[in-house]
């Protein structure tokens, strides 16, 4: 067979080649994954070599155990001059589409730790080696000893100390400090590394920086059960109330205030969270969004994945108390991954006469992206100035952020004057530190914009502009984001325990003074719909912007 599979690829090489060619053979035991069921042939699973060499993709590499001893072989002709050095790794496909790619083979080879062979021009078998699986994979409970959790701890501390823009914009140094010695005196008994994420994170949320956080890796998550929490929630005046249930049918209605799950009170569930959630200086709106999104995980990463809930709840409209036992759901269920869709929408409506622009995004990085987000907006104020509208309502709630040049765009359309974006040059967005040209169909009417706790990063920035230049009314509540974020941000992983940390190495603001960067931005008309209207979805915020114009 492998004499085979030598033949085919032969034959696939141009004649023409002219460089040296070596014949390597890939031999990779697999008994571990298979003994983990990591690695299930027999379902569907196959196992490939990606590198350098095929730009870390394809299948063309499969390798396959021909005498049944768990060691999976293929063999491929390089071409390439000696001394060339090649880098790979094995990967596994699974069956239902999930990648497993090996850990870090070669610890010696920073950053990804891959496999590195030197091209010889000679044919070789390479040594059979053990496939490099997680060790989250192999044992999600695994504990790490003390001495590679203080490793990983002083890696964390020097990494926040030496890359982080404005670690002490919220916290002093000698806090800090304090902070760290206290944590690192704490590291005395091996945990596992969900249990040193939880002592690790809220260090990190610490800094006050909502582009900084501390992250499992993704295979300790698959090497969970795939029980989750089966309620979405939703805040209203700080209340947690049960929005949906995903995956049940239960016999209390939704818009109930949750009192307390599997014995513990909400309020005691929800401060624990917020203690390992990052946001932009003391903006809870903001950690209130990111809950109500992934409330299911935030919740597993501290108390598990039991297999049942028993949620106490106050029922609407009444003092009646109720409890629930609900069985998990799968993580399909929740539907946190389903394609997120960016919103450029826009219509008329004649009572009152306004014209409504919907952005929920401004995450247009490419260069054609870019000149179709602008192209769109050109050809929305042009319609707005032919048709003569007087009044304007920009909705940019739960838009977290993206390309300032988009933001700067809408800016040229709805200033008075040309007012600057950022405070000093920043690397390619320099060019924002001059006022900008304001746009040929500038509207010139009544603005309403209408923002929320989920703006964040770019529309922070946008918000801040709009509030110190008094440019339109704001309508909402206090935005995630403000004058000021740091970003650039980069992901370590840590040595040992593979958490990453992402952590900013920029400080970007605009040009604006005396505001709190503490705070996001307030509204003009602080709206925050209570829970009945939440539940019917009705819209306060546009109501009281249409009402402002009647």
């Amino acid at each position: 067979m492998l004499r085979s599979m030598f033949k085919n690829l032969f034959l696939m090489l141009p004649l023409s080649a002219v460089l040296p060619q070596d014949s390597v053979t890939f031999q990779v035991d697999m008994r571990v994954p298979m003994q983990t069921c990591r690695f299930e042939p027999s379902a569907g699973d196959m196992l490939f070599v990606r590198g350098t060499f095929n730009q870390w993709q394809g299948s063309e590499l499969h390798l396959q155990d021909i005498d049944g001893d768990s060691v999976f072989m293929c063999e491929y002709i390089f071409e390439g001059d000696s001394g060339t050095i090649v880098q790979f790794k094995y990967v596994i496909q699974k069956n239902n589409g999930m990648v497993i790619w090996e850990q870090k083979p070669d610890p010696e080879n920073p950053e990804y730790g891959n496999r590195r062979m030197v091209l010889t021009g000679m044919p070789r078998k390479l040594p059979a080696v053990d496939f490099d699986l997680d060790r989250y994979l192999i044992d999600a409970e695994y504990k790490y000893t003390v001495l590679a959790l203080r490793e990983d701890f002083l890696q964390l501390r020097d990494s926040i100390k030496t890359m982080h823009p404005a670690l002490y914009a919220f916290t002093n140094r000698e806090t800090f400090d304090d902070l760290f010695e206290s944590r690192l005196a704490d590291l005395k008994r091996p945990m596992s590394g969900a249990s040193f994420y939880r002592q690790l994170a809220p260090i990190v949320a610490r800094i006050g920086c909502g582009h900084s956080a501390l992250r499992l890796p993704d295979t300790w998550w698959s090497g969970q059960p795939d029980r989750f929490i089966p309620i979405r929630i939703v805040f209203a005046d700080s209340i947690v109330y049960i929005k949906s249930f995903p995956g049940n049918t239960p016999g209390i209605p939704a818009g109930s205030e949750i009192l307390a799950i599997n014995d513990r009170t909400m309020h005691e569930i929800v401060e624990s969270l917020y203690t390992v959630i990052p946001a932009d200086g003391y903006n809870r709106g903001y950690q209130q969004a990111v809950l109500e999104d992934r409330f299911a995980y935030y919740y597993a990463l501290f108390y598990g994945f039991p297999e049942k809930f028993l949620i106490q709840c106050r029922i609407p409209d009444s003092e009646r108390v109720e409890e629930i036992i609900l069985d998990p759901v799968r993580e399909a269920d929740l539907a946190l991954k389903a394609v997120w869709k960016p919103i450029l929408d826009f219509e008329f409506r004649e009572d009152p006469p306004v014209a409504i622009l919907s952005i929920n995004n401004f995450n247009y990085y490419a260069p054609e992206q870019e000149a179709a987000f602008k192209t769109y907006i050109d050809s929305i104020f042009t319609v707005i100035q032919q048709a003569d509208i007087g009044n304007l309502i920009l909705d940019v709630r739960d838009n977290n952020g993206g390309n300032p040049f988009c933001a700067a765009h809408i800016l040229s359309y709805i200033a008075e004057e040309p007012i600057p974006y950022f405070d000093r040059p920043y690397g390619k967005y320099t060019i924002l530190t001059d006022p900008i040209p304001l746009a040929e169909n500038r509207f010139d009417g009544n603005l309403y914009v209408l923002i929320n706790g989920r703006d964040f990063s770019t529309t922070g920035h946008f918000c801040a502009l709009l509030k110190f230049h008094e440019i339109g009314i704001l309508i909402g509540s206090e935005t995630g984001g403000t004058y000021t974020c740091n970003d650039a941000k980069k992901t370590i992983f840590l040595k040992n325990t593979g958490l990453g940390l992402q952590i900013a190495r920029g400080t970007f603001a605009v040009a604006v003074e005396g505001m709190d960067r503490g705070k996001g931005v307030i509204p003009d008309y602080t709206v925050e719909p209570d829970i009945v209207d939440l539940m019917n979805g009705r819209d306060t915020v546009l109501e009281y912007a249409l009402a402002l114009i009647r």
